[in-house]
């Protein structure tokens, strides 16, 4: 069940309300409790921008305010989508992945590109904390509306897709764990201010629902679920992000301050002491483990833990303990180094390899640990406790030790006790309890009873302090009643750690690498990139824009609509598809399928503002106030969204290149990138082509857009398309040149070239008649040759020996055909002379121009013969000789008849540009005036076809080069140039047929009418002799009579060498005069030989 949110603006009421009428608050599932959290997000997005909206832009302390809530929200959205990653990459979707593959790497690409934009957008903020210029403000105001925007579509796909496919495929009792886990790995500071935060946010009803999941969704210590209700029922107000205790003034010696004495026993800084000392403990038991080859299969699970630690630790003392006292180090080094351990240490364990690599990488570990350790003991920590108090100090190690999530405090603090003395442990949990303010009571008590749990010892050297009440009641919880549903999922964390996927993607470089088919579709997105980045520009110029300025933007907008809505339909429908028919790359495409609908309401909404603000500018009577207002209004809405739409398409993009580009390299063949770039061109109609080629050849490269060209060259190499290109677009040069067609010889250039050679005055090479009789016809001889005259030409010619032999013989054809062509000249001329233009009607009772084969308001002058005709149809039936329809260049107007160069309008002023139909292309020079047949032009055929158009109704395929019904996409045989024959019936063209065609499961063509003839005779192909259909039951049949036949003795044991029409297989069958079965196949169509 999808939970449909309105990602744009944020209300999704519906949404909970839709949700209500399936479930009563009480059954909610817990999986639910996700989908609050996504609404406080929400909201406060829109509150953001909203007061950016309205604040008044001379108050320093609004935009300190401001700045001060969207870094609030942006460290929770940050730790919302870090938990996410933590639990979805690692936990969720990895158990999920058995059932449902390939649906988290979209997402976690989605979180890294949304941090991004938010650290973004806090770096402006701070940039202009000191400008407050109209285009600093316009520019704050874009952007917040583009986060809104860019995270509540990413909201709504989650709620879309990753939450409905939880809610079917888990149960409650695993939602919950899985809601905890996301919860729990939130740090406990940010939680204790998250909680109240989005209280804030729902209604009361929504927050009882709360506090009943809480019950369900947290583990069951008494402890855990009271610290965790206490955070949720706080006052927001009274908590602030980034409000920590941790010293922010000159810090002052410990002897300067009071403190309780009875506690300083030693430094609290120490306790920092005991984390160095059990990671490296740890990292040296790991290192003797693997010298000693011992329990290998756990080492990884280990060392990711200690990896965790280590980066947490790391983490607070960046934080809390270093920028107080003016430090910095710098721990690149040892997380770099920790990574490579992992890394060959998974790999030896993956591949079974030698320990050695492992060995020596731990060792380096152990050192590089030991020394930055080393580094921090003797002269950062001795300075802290010198500069600050004692309870500063244990205000740093305690806001320090809430800088990590709950989940990973159970676990790492009862490996801390144990790897200290009781007496340290004791002083530990001591400082934790005097460093947490009064509000921290129940968290404090939770902590230790966590830490006691199975340390009897140090429980009892805490007997006397005040703690001991309460911590002693959460040591009890958690030994009576250890929750399995928790430990199981710390199994299944650390079982997972390996399968977090690769978040950083890898762009295919173009550069000078050979392209594959399949990059063309990815060139788009540079002229994509081009058009957002002018429609984002520009846009700031509508304010006060001119008729002319806001035209070329529309025609700009609406241009990129289209074909980014082309591009679009080929991914969802051809490529997606495509990728999705490979099993490894199930559900790899559907995040992506979800923007593409979510940018097509974007471009919509856009839309109807850009119609409306349009009007307004074009009014023509005198503006009111109101009017300018609104106006304004509607251009700085506009100028937010042409920045959304930028950022959100580009990023869009970004992860395709990032994700799916890659993909099929690593699972597509040439050949099967070649199969899908041919589907997407041949599902691409004649319009789209003409507006996007030469839209994305002008923002490639000379070697891209030659790549691009012969591969589309090579994709339309069976069909008419190159024809098509040349007759309207002049492509920039390519490397590769296009051998040109050789044209027809004219009549007149036939005669002319005879007139040439007779009137030269060769002699007759032995004829002994003096130069006065030696015949030389001119154009008027030609014209009156007799049967004497044409033999002594034939003979002068036949005995010219300085003529090359092809030239004679061309003379020779030529000259004993010229009378004929005298004839058919004169005749065309009298034709020419004779005809009057007339107007011919399609009805002529109704006046309605035409003729019997289309409605039209004009004729076409012919170019073979200068004759004009309603359509080439008509001069086919009346001559000898077909038209061609590509030649045409001049047509007569039947209303005045005036013969003009061939338009869709005519061009004579007194018929008011009067339309010629309803329908004209200017490649064939077609016209229809018939409004109910739908035509298209196809490019690939490079002619006029009925239909709503390819892609829609039709395809071309390219290897056959016909169009074809989207129903036999992937049905039909295909055959090169397979409709460039004539029918086997009626020998009638197939191609440019009128009639329906036929396609045979053999891969042949035939007329639909002769094929309902043919086929009541014969079942098999009269091209290849395969069966035309399904003949089972015939078969059948056949069976039966032979096994009723009773062959003659003699024939009986006789057996015959035959050959399966169907199968193309040898075989033997039993003798029959008639009738033989394959033995392979068991069809009867074949033949013995």
């Amino acid at each position: 069940m999808a939970l449909e949110l309105d990602g744009a603006t944020g209300s999704d009421e519906s949404a909970i309300q839709q949700q209500d009428r399936s479930f009563s608050r009480e059954s909610l599932p817990p999986m639910f409790v996700i989908v609050y959290f996504h609404k406080a997000i929400r909201l406060e997005l829109e509150r953001i921008h909203e007061t950016a909206m309205s604040m008044d832009r001379s108050s320093g302390q609004d935009f300190r305010s401001l700045a001060e809530r969207y870094n609030f929200l942006r460290e929770i959205y940050e730790h919302h989508s870090q938990a996410e990653d933590e639990v979805i990459a690692k936990v969720i979707l990895p158990a999920l992945e058995s059932r449902v593959k390939n649906v988290a790497r979209s997402y976690c690409l989605e979180h890294v590109v949304e941090n991004d934009l938010l650290n973004e957008m806090s770096q402006l903020l701070s940039t202009h904390l000191g400008d407050q210029t109209d285009s600093s403000w316009q520019e704050i105001i874009s952007c917040t509306e583009a986060v809104q925007r860019t995270v509540c579509q990413h909201l709504s796909k989650e709620e879309g897709q990753v939450i409905p496919l939880l809610m079917q495929y888990y149960n409650r009792e695993e939602q919950a764990s899985l809601v905890w886990q996301f919860m729990g790995n939130i740090p406990v500071k940010l939680m204790e201010i998250f909680l109240p935060w989005l209280a804030s946010s729902l209604t009361l009803e929504e927050c009882k629902h709360m506090e009943l999941c809480f019950r369900e969704i947290v583990p069951a210590e008494e402890l855990l679920q009271e610290v965790i209700t206490e955070w949720f029922k706080r006052d927001h107000s009274k908590f602030r992000l980034g409000a920590n205790r941790a010293p922010k003034t000159t810090p002052k010696p410990a002897k300067q301050a009071g403190t309780d004495v009875r506690f300083i026993t030693r430094s609290p800084l120490n306790d920092l002491l005991h984390w160095h000392q059990a990671i490296k403990r740890e990292l040296l038991n790991i290192t003797e483990e693997i010298k000693d080859l011992t329990s290998l299969a756990t080492l990884s699970e280990r060392m990711e833990f200690v990896s965790k630690v280590w980066s947490f630790h790391s983490a607070a003392e960046d934080k809390f303990v270093f920028p107080p006292i003016g430090k910095k180090l710098d721990h690149a080094v040892q997380d770099e180094v920790c990574s490579e351990a992992l890394r060959v240490l998974e790999n030896t364990l993956k591949n079974n390899c030698s320990s050695t690599a492992v060995i020596t990488q731990a060792e380096l570990l152990l050192d590089a640990v030991e020394a930055h350790f080393s580094i921090e003991e003797t002269e950062f920590l001795p300075l802290a406790s010198k500069l600050f108090s004692i309870d500063e100090q244990r205000t740093l190690v305690y806001e320090s030790l809430k800088t990590m999530p709950l989940v990973f405090l159970r676990r790492v603090l009862p490996w801390i006790v144990n790897c200290v003395t009781a007496k340290e442990a004791k002083d530990m949990l001591v400082n934790i309890r005097l460093a947490a303010p009064q509000g921290d009571s129940i968290l404090v008590a939770l902590l230790t009873g966590w830490a006691c749990e199975n340390h009897s010892h140090v429980w009892d050297l805490l007997k006397n302090e005040s703690l001991k009440v309460s911590g002693k009641r959460s040591c009890q919880l958690a030994a009576d009643r250890p929750s399995k549903l928790f430990r199981s999922e710390l199994s299944l964390l650390s079982k997972s750690l390996q399968l977090e996927p690769d978040l950083k993607g890898s762009k295919r470089s173009t550069g000078k690498q050979q392209l594959k088919p399949i990059d063309q579709i990815f060139q788009f997105h540079k002229a994509i990139r081009k058009d957002l980045e002018y429609l984002d520009v520009e846009s700031a110029r509508l304010l006060d824009c001119t008729d002319e300025f806001l035209g070329q933007f529309r025609g700009r907008f609406y241009f990129l609509w289209g074909l980014y809505r082309a591009h679009s339909s080929a991914e969802d429908t051809i490529v997606f598809p495509a990728l999705e028919a490979k099993e490894a790359l199930l559900n790899v495409s559907h995040s992506y399928m979800i923007d593409h609908r979510q940018e097509e309401d974007l471009f919509n909404e856009i839309s109807a503002i850009l119609s409306t603000f349009s009007s307004l500018v074009t009014q023509s009577q005198e503006k009111t106030e109101g009017d300018e207002a609104h106006q304004h209004f509607l251009a700085a809405k506009l100028q937010r969204m042409c920045k959304s739409m930028r950022i959100c398409l580009g990023k869009h993009v970004d992860r395709e290149e990032s994700e799916l580009w890659p993909l099929f390299d690593k699972h597509f063949s040439v050949q099967e990138q070649d199969k899908v770039m041919a589907r997407i061109i041949g599902s691409t109609g004649a319009e789209v082509i003409q507006a996007m080629l030469p839209w994305v050849t002008a923002v490639l490269t000379e070697e891209e857009r030659n790549s691009m060209m012969e591969t589309w060259e090579q994709a339309t190499r069976n069909t008419l398309f190159q024809d098509w290109l040349s007759a309207w677009w002049t492509a920039p040069s390519t490397s590769r040149q296009r051998p040109t067609k050789e044209t027809s010889v004219s009549t007149k250039d036939c005669l002319q070239s005879l007139v040439e050679y007779f009137s030269e005055g060769k002699d007759t090479g032995g004829d002994t008649r003096d130069d006065s009789e030696t015949f030389k016809p001119g154009w008027p001889e030609i014209f009156r040759l007799n049967q004497e005259e044409l033999e002594a030409a034939v003979r002068k010619l036949s005995t010219d020996a300085s003529l090359d032999p092809r030239r004679k013989a061309y003379l020779m054809q030529n000259l004993m055909t010229c009378r004929w062509m005298v004839a058919q000249q004169k005749l065309r001329d009298q034709r020419l002379t004779d005809s009057e233009p007339a107007p011919s009607y399609a009805d002529e009772e109704n006046k309605v121009f035409g003729c019997k084969h289309y409605r039209r308001n004009c004729k076409l002058r012919a170019a073979c013969c200068g004759s004009l005709f309603t359509c080439r149809l008509c001069h086919d039936e009346a001559s000898d000789h077909t038209m061609d329809r590509y030649q045409t260049s001049e047509m007569l107007c039947m209303q005045c008849l005036k013969v003009q160069p061939v338009g869709p309008n005519c061009t004579t002023p007194s018929c008011n540009r009067f339309c010629m139909a309803r329908y004209y292309c200017p490649i064939c020079k077609f016209f229809d005036d018939d409004s109910k047949r739908s035509i298209y032009h196809c490019p690939f055929c490079n002619i006029c076809r009925v239909g709503s158009g390819l892609g829609q109704e039709f395809f071309h395929c390219l290897v056959c080069n016909g169009c074809m019904s989207k129903t036999l996409e992937q049905s039909h045989i295909c055959r090169e140039k397979g409709t460039e024959t004539d029918c086997p019936i009626c020998c009638e063209q197939i191609f440019s047929s009128v009639p329906d065609v036929k396609s045979l499961p053999c891969g042949h063509y035939m007329h639909s009418s002769c094929f309902l003839a043919y086929s009541s005779n014969h079942y098999t192909c009269p091209i290849c002799c395969k069966t035309l259909g399904d003949m089972g039951l015939y078969f059948g049949l056949l069976d039966a009579l032979m096994e009723a036949e009773q062959l003659p003795e003699e024939y009986r044991g006789r057996k015959e060498t035959i050959f399966c029409n169907d199968c193309e297989r040898k075989g033997e069958a039993q003798f029959h005069w008639l009738y033989h079965k394959c033995g392979a196949c068991g069809s009867f169509n074949t033949k013995t030989i």
